[in-house]
């Protein structure tokens, strides 16, 4: 079964251009949904959007990502991110937190 995708270090987010598995509604034995709502995330996936749309651009996705691991890192918890659901031009990024 695939897994959420762990950043290495919060440096390395955005080294990578979308190393997120597709999981589509499953969620993996040991991990549950982070932040509800607010941890799933409507990106733009073709490299085009613009940041007044309502997809977040890959910069816009970076920066929360970066700010999630950011404060989940001084609470050592571990947080994975994978696409749940697949448009077009769009993707749906759910944020899962590692269950210890």
């Amino acid at each position: 079964m695939k897994q959420p995708y762990v950043y290495p270090s919060i440096e390395e987010v955005g080294l990578h251009s979308f190393p997120f598995p597709n999981i589509g509604d499953t969620v993996p034995k040991g991990w549950r949904e982070y932040g509800g709502k607010g941890g799933l995330f409507f990106v733009d996936s073709s490299g085009f959007g613009h940041p007044d749309e309502a997809a977040l651009t890959a910069d816009q996705f970076i920066a929360k990502i970066q700010e999630i691991l950011a404060i989940n890192d001084m609470c050592e918890w571990t947080i994975g991110w994978a696409i749940v659901e697949v448009g077009q031009f769009q993707v749906y990024v759910q944020a899962f937190k590692k269950e210890e």
